[in-house]
């Protein structure tokens, strides 16, 4: 098996989220590319403290961080470069119940670019017939084939909490590089793995304890 390099670290991945976060609000906004953000307007765009958006940006190349502030264009693109935002990614579902099966017409309506949906996987084989899908569809039991196959990168995790880590091992053993994982469990993996966890349960309650 092809070992991929699975760390990239020229930027942090903190900065990196916090870029991510900087790229959204600037891509929502409604004014012209030549326009002229400091770093104060940042700031209040994001509540990331401008110290930290100046450190974050010094990572970027080409991104001139002049006194007047930064041009809203080049900073968007050079977010989006750096980042291989414009790079196509390809990606997997791994359960294609109703949470699967949400995402799945997510990414097939367009809303996912430039993440590109390469395949669906799930155990229930009349499941995948009954979907009517540009995605190709296959049985949970080849998702190591052909998720090396397709080179797939990254995979949403939407299985039943009892397969998850049998599914993860799989997606390891096919060299995918990042999981986010909608079930409950506590997945085993290698630390060079980028595994987010994404508990609807867990996520309430934090709220519900800030609030």
């Amino acid at each position: 098996m092809v070992v991929k390099n699975f760390t990239d670290t020229a930027i942090p991945n903190v900065t990196k989220l916090r870029l991510l976060l900087v790229h959204k609000h600037l891509a929502a906004k409604t004014m012209p590319e030549d326009s002229l953000l400091t770093s104060a307007a940042l700031e209040k765009l994001t509540g990331i403290p401008r110290d930290t958006i100046r450190k974050d940006i010094s990572f970027l190349k080409g991104v001139d961080g002049s006194a007047t502030g930064y041009h809203l264009g080049d900073l968007s693109r050079a977010i989006e470069g750096e980042l291989s935002m414009t790079a196509e990614k390809r990606l997997c579902i791994v359960g294609l119940g109703r949470l699967g099966s949400a995402y799945l017409s997510y990414f097939e309506s367009g809303e996912g670019a430039p993440y590109t949906l390469a395949a669906g996987f799930d155990s229930n084989v009349n499941r995948l017939e009954v979907l009517s899908v540009k995605t190709p569809l296959f049985p949970a039991y080849k998702l190591k084939e052909v998720a090396e196959e397709l080179e797939i990168e990254a995979a949403l995790l939407c299985v039943p909490e009892e397969a998850a880590q049998q599914s993860a091992d799989k997606l390891i053993e096919a060299g995918v590089r990042g999981i986010i994982n909608f079930t409950p469990a506590a997945i085993v993996a290698p630390k060079e793995l980028q595994v987010r966890n994404v508990d609807l349960k867990d996520e309430l309650k934090a709220l519900f304890m800030s609030i």
